[in-house]
């Protein structure tokens, strides 16, 4: 009785390791089964959306935008030319003052006066005097590049030295009325050059006008002379001109009575040569 209970345990397990075993086969086959069908089923079933399962790949990541290409004219921003222009930029222009000073020349130069005169004694002839004196000094510095920018500097005149044709006018002069044996000196102070250009060209003859006071036995008055200047190599020549009243320097014009009388008007000239010379 034992045995047979033995036995038949022992049939049982032996039944059930059999059914497991089957059932474990079947399940494999089924799978396997189900797998191959499962791409016909989707196809067939056109409403079901289908989902493809993407294996990872095993290369590298690509980028998602094709990289840029250097440009052959693009140039490194670290390697910038100074100046990328195939000619450098120049300095700008600077305007350079080139200065010439010129001083007056005695021995070349004079300082004349004008003035008429009426002999009465004679049936009013008329006579127009001139004194010449060569005692003047000044400077003249031009400006090459700028010529409205040159400057003129004090001119003075030795008037005690006028000299005309009758040595009785002069010493009347000299003693009654300019009384020059007195105040020897005249002084005319430019203060203005009026119409110079912004060029000039050597050989040309400029036209313009000096403004200034001109001193005359200590009393100033402002005077205007017209000028014409030209400049060659090392030389500059000119004259200048105008004409003043004795009475505004506190004088009258010269009359002995019954015999002479000078105009008020008196014309001043003055013809000069100046030499170059170093600024200093």
């Amino acid at each position: 009785m034992f045995s047979l209970k033995i036995r038949t345990g022992t049939l049982r397990i032996l039944i059930a390791c059999s059914v497991a075993i089957t059932a474990s086969s079947c399940t494999q086959e089924e799978v396997l089964e189900q797998s191959t069908t499962i791409p016909s089923e989707k196809s067939e079933q056109s409403s079901e959306p289908i989902v493809n399962v993407v294996e990872p790949s095993k290369t590298p990541p690509q980028p998602t935008s094709s990289p840029v290409k250097p440009n052959p004219t693009m140039q490194d921003p670290t390697n910038v030319p100074t100046h990328p222009s195939p000619h450098p930029p120049t300095a700008a222009p600077t305007n350079t003052v080139e200065i010439t000073r010129f001083l007056i020349d005695t021995n070349q130069s004079s300082v004349s006066y004008g003035v008429g005169e009426t002999f009465l004694s004679q049936g009013n002839r008329y006579n127009y005097a001139i004194g010449v004196t060569t005692i003047v000094s000044g400077e003249i510095l031009v400006d090459t590049n700028n010529p409205s920018d040159s400057t003129i500097g004090e001119i003075t005149v030795d008037i005690s030295a006028f000299q005309s044709d009758k040595s009785r006018r002069d010493k009347a002069i000299r003693d009654r009325w300019l009384q020059s044996s007195k105040f020897p000196v005249a002084v005319f102070s430019p203060t203005e050059l009026r119409g110079l250009p912004n060029q000039y060209t050597h050989g040309d003859v400029l036209d313009f006008e000096i403004a200034g006071n001109l001193t005359v036995r200590d009393v100033s008055r402002p005077t205007i002379f017209t000028a014409k200047v030209s400049m060659n190599d090392e030389r500059l020549t000119g004259q200048a001109n105008t004409s003043v009243r004795m009475t505004d320097f506190d004088f009258d014009p010269p009359t002995v009575a019954g015999m002479i009388e000078a105009e008020n008007n008196v014309d001043i000239t003055f013809e000069f040569v100046a030499l170059h010379a170093k600024v200093d």
